[in-house]
């Protein structure tokens, strides 16, 4: 069966794997696919880490389950300091490496009377920060910035697919209903760093038009949106109506 390893940096790696598998089997697959030492790495699934020795059906992993790589704790070196960023400023936060999500948001709330934990969205490079996990396992370290976004003010987690990425990955990422699609693109030029100017947004089968926002092009929290490259050389819109493309 297949299942798939969230990195890191937010990629999911397929990996085929029995369910009489070890976790250490599996954890020696993902190195043979990413090239990734496993040493420093540990694996997550519904918040639990997994222990080597155990296999993959004692954690009632099925197909297509998605397995959290994270890295092992680090020895708590104290206090460090973290920006949270908003969209009217910057704030400064002191938390620990090991603390967890769910802690954070607490104390942004108790700190600067922001909505309530379960209003609050954190992410790091467009990602989702999930809660029950530890701030060291995103590598979040001294002086790393987060983005603080509100649930419910506009602010909606969906998936991407990257084209011709290696091993096909899809990120998740925390965008804004209100943003155009035009703005989306350059977002994912500076987090990705492939050109706007070179990519087709498509959601359900149709490209999506610079110039409209996601609400408008029907992009909901949980949509996934495949990001295609554009052919060069193939700007005539008869070209342009052969690939599916819209033509003003």
């Amino acid at each position: 069966m297949q299942l798939f390893v969230r990195t890191l940096a937010g990629e999911a790696i397929p990996v085929n794997a029995d369910p009489s598998d070890t976790i250490y089997n599996v954890k020696t697959r993902i190195h043979s696919e990413s090239g990734d030492p496993m040493s420093n790495h540990r694996l997550m699934f519904d918040g639990k880490e997994l222990e080597e020795g155990r296999t993959i059906a004692d954690y009632g992993i099925d197909k297509e389950s998605v397995v959290q790589l994270a890295l092992l704790p680090k020895p708590t070196r104290g206090p460090m300091q973290i920006f949270l960023r908003m969209p009217n400023g910057r704030l400064t936060l002191e938390v620990e490496s090991s603390d967890t999500v769910d802690k954070v948001k607490k104390r942004i709330h108790v700190t600067w009377g922001i909505p309530p934990p379960s209003q609050l969205a954190l992410l790091l490079d467009g990602r989702q920060l999930e809660d029950g996990h530890g701030l060291d396992g995103y590598g979040v370290c001294e002086g790393s910035t987060l983005h603080l976004a509100l649930r419910g003010s506009g602010w909606i987690l969906i998936s991407v697919r990257l084209p011709n990425a290696r091993k096909n990955p899809i990120i998740p990422l925390m965008v804004q209903s209100s943003d155009t699609v035009d703005i989306f693109s350059e977002k994912l030029q500076e987090l990705k760093g492939i050109t706007a100017s070179e990519q087709r947004i498509i959601f359900r089968g149709s490209q999506l038009k610079d110039g409209r926002t996601l609400a408008e092009c029907g992009v909901v929290e949980n949509s996934c949106l495949d990001v295609l490259l554009r052919l060069r050389g193939t700007n005539c819109p008869g070209c342009a109506r052969q690939r599916g493309e819209e033509v003003d």
